[in-house]
């Protein structure tokens, strides 16, 4: 899955066979990807409103995935170097016309093939260093956890004892207004 170049790069790839969507409509959204960094283009890929968003979205966490287990590389060092979308084979139907007669439907497919590389240019972020150091940190102290559930434990207890009305308020706070439900409420006018 992988190759070295002269420089020693590492290059991670993976592919889509046939993806039931036209490559036409695939290349918008690989355009929109192409030469980021991987975490840029999953928060581009996670609020985008295209169809093709979300194979190319578990395309992109399979080859961080690949990358991260069998060659050992940060994932938050990847960037995409190229994603190449090709056409597939072409499912033929027949759509029924006027006087007898019938046209053919092409239902296109497409090919998309991802390629990652490590970006040493890309500056892991504060608080993803951070992440990384408490991920680290809870493998190697194991009983740290025990005592986190004795802790949610005494506040599971301490909220059964309030009142029903007063379970959802932290005590000595305003009521916080979830944004789901202010938005539903927006929705239905309700």
């Amino acid at each position: 899955m992988a190759s070295k170049t002269e420089s020693t790069i590492k290059e991670v790839k993976a592919s889509i066979g046939d993806l039931r969507i036209s490559p036409r409509k695939v290349r918008i959204v690989a355009d929109l990807i192409k030469r980021k960094s991987v975490n840029a283009a999953k928060d581009q890929l996670t609020f985008l409103s295209k169809k093709a968003s979300r194979p190319l979205l578990k395309l992109i966490e399979s080859a961080v995935a690949n990358a991260s287990n069998n060659f050992k590389l940060d994932p938050n060092k990847l960037r995409i170097k190229d994603i190449r979308v090709d056409q597939g084979v072409a499912m033929k139907r027949y759509k029924a016309r006027a006087q007898g007669r019938v046209s053919p439907v092409r239902h296109r497919t497409s090919r998309v093939n991802l390629v990652l590389v490590e970006d040493l240019s890309i500056k892991v972020d504060a608080a993803t260093a951070r992440e990384q150091a408490v991920k680290a940190k809870a493998k190697n102290e194991p009983h740290e956890h025990e005592e986190h559930e004795h802790h949610t434990k005494e506040k599971t207890e301490a909220v059964a004892k309030q009142p029903r009305g007063d379970r959802n308020e932290p005590a000595g706070k305003k009521k916080a207004v979830d944004l789901k439900k202010r938005l539903f409420n927006r929705k239905t006018n309700a």
